[in-house]
């Protein structure tokens, strides 16, 4: 019998579902794989109360994006949302992030103009020198002084030049100075556009039909990704000074549509969709890295449907971003994370569901930001795709997490390929608390027990004891000898805060063919 010891959970997702790698998972699913190398842990649910709307939903409101002035003197969380009834753009606010405080409307917080009315929650929303600046179809507009809300105002518009662009502005701080992207059109945004406090000028132009979806703050540059006519995408290095002639630095990305760049831990990384839906049978997410020569690829994966969103965040040395990838036959749409680990090697992996189990209705995530351990989150209810919420991070642990093996998981070559018998399954964990568990299943051969390929996989224990640490499974559920095969994958899902340490499992080869 042959036994197999793994305990080390922080590479992240694979394409590969015979990844020879011990670190990496097929999938990974509301669990925390960074914080303890050797060990992962469910996550806290995320989810909507209607006590933070006061006696109401937030589907009147409809907030979609976030932002968070921690430099006042009581640190304030801004929502985008719309006037009850209409889709002029509206600000909220909330005084505190972690408990039940309801979002309020802001003083003065409705859209100034009544002629018009523009979806804007879903444009660009940022924080510059003490004022709020959003975008609607007519132009930029900005709210404040926020040092004050109680004489903030709302003006609309402050600049009507190139404006039409979903891409998220930021500001730098080499200079101070707002940067985003703009263009004439929908289908064209190749302008660089500065708000140097409070005075606007195009910066930057590039040719017709390229498309800037994401910029970024990167050392000394402004790093600005392109999608370029010719179907490629480019990112490039831009002194803030210099004229498009003259620019820095241009970095070829690729084939396919790039969707954002960011900088972590002072190396450039972007993701792309290399073949995005309609064009493809299984669209690809592609992410690389800037080695100072090339963009090198780190992850790649293969889904039967893909949307990755434009806005990031950074923490540490992990950047976030929206994506909805569905993988192995599991649709994972929510927050996906890009961490740098300590090796210097970057890893991709699935974050964190929107809203308890619940699976978003595809398209249907709208925004989030971290704010220390706590994460907001804007989508549709899952329930309801036509109603909106918002969902925060709480101290409940319902919402199950998944780790799940790649095939053969640390089986050494000469036995990838033969036929085996499973003997038993081990998992470990820190002592089980109350509520908190373990669901353990497998796969042999692609299928469920005995039925190779089906897509399927078998429960074969649902560990609640309280204060055990280690589950030995010899056995199926229905008291059976595990099944044969030749390839074995595991589903791992803790859930109530269980911490799994180890996984482990022994075989026999079965001799047989060569």
């Amino acid at each position: 019998m042959k036994p197999i010891t793994l305990n080390k959970f922080n590479g992240g997702m694979t394409n590969d579902p015979r990844d020879p790698l011990t670190t990496v998972a097929r999938l990974t699913q509301h669990l925390d794989n960074v914080t303890r190398p050797h060990a992962i842990a469910a996550y806290p649910d995320n989810d909507a109360t209607v006590a933070d709307r006061g006696a109401t939903t937030f589907d009147d409101v409809r907030i979609q994006q976030f932002l968070f002035a921690n430099y006042l003197a009581t640190p304030i969380l801004f929502g985008l949302g719309v006037e009850t009834g209409t889709t002029k753009p509206k600000i909220f606010t909330k005084a505190n992030i972690s408990d039940g405080t309801p979002w309020l409307a802001a003083n003065n917080g409705s859209h100034a103009s009544s002629t018009s009315a523009i979806t804007a929650q879903n444009k660009p929303f940022i924080i510059y020198q003490s004022y709020i600046y959003g975008l609607d179809g007519s132009g930029w507009w900005k709210y404040g002084d926020i040092t004050d809300l109680s004489t903030a105002t709302w003006t609309r518009t402050v600049y009507t030049g190139a404006y039409l662009n979903v891409c998220p502005p930021i500001v730098h701080s080499k200079d101070d100075i707002m940067y985003s992207a703009a263009g004439a059109g929908t289908l064209v945004a190749n302008k660089i556009v500065r708000n140097n406090a409070g005075s606007w000028d195009v910066a930057l132009t590039f040719s017709t039909y390229t498309y800037i979806p994401s910029i970024c703050e990167h050392y000394d540059y402004l790093a600005i990704g392109a999608n370029l006519p010719n179907g490629n995408c480019s990112a490039y290095l831009w002194d803030r000074d210099s004229s498009l002639g003259t620019i820095s630095q241009k970095i070829d990305w690729g084939s396919g549509q790039l969707k954002w760049v960011a900088s972590n831990d002072g190396i450039l990384i972007g993701c792309s969709i290399q073949q995005p839906s309609g064009f493809a049978i299984n669209p690809e997410v592609v992410f690389k890295y800037y080695n100072g020569t090339s963009a090198i690829e780190f992850a790649r994966f293969t889904t039967t449907a893909a949307t990755v969103y434009p806005s990031t965040q950074k923490h540490n040395n992990i950047t976030y971003f929206l994506a909805e990838m569905t993988i192995d036959s599991v649709a994972l749409r929510g927050i996906w994370k890009v961490v740098h680990n300590p090796s210097g090697g970057f890893s991709v992996s699935f974050d964190r569901q929107p809203r308890l189990d619940d699976t978003i209705t595809a398209g249907k995530l709208y925004g989030f930001l971290r704010t220390g351990d706590y994460f907001h989150i804007a989508c549709a209810d899952a329930q309801d795709s036509d109603k909106y919420i918002v969902t925060k991070t709480g101290n409940t642990f319902a919402t199950t997490a998944r780790w799940r093996t790649t095939i053969n998981e640390g089986m050494p070559p000469e036995d990838r390929t033969a036929l085996k018998q499973l003997k038993a399954i081990s998992v470990s964990y820190e002592p089980l608390g109350t509520n908190a568990g373990c669901v353990i299943k497998y796969r042999i051969d692609g299928g469920a027990y005995n039925v190779p390929n089906d897509g399927n996989f078998t429960t074969i224990k649902n560990e609640l004891t309280d204060n055990i640490v280690t589950t030995v499974i010899t056995g199926d559920s229905a008291g059976l000898q595990l099944a044969q095969g030749r390839e074995f994958e595991f589903d791992f899902l803790p859930s109530g805060g269980a911490r799994i340490t180890e996984r482990k499992y022994a075989y026999e080869v079965i001799k047989s063919g060569i």
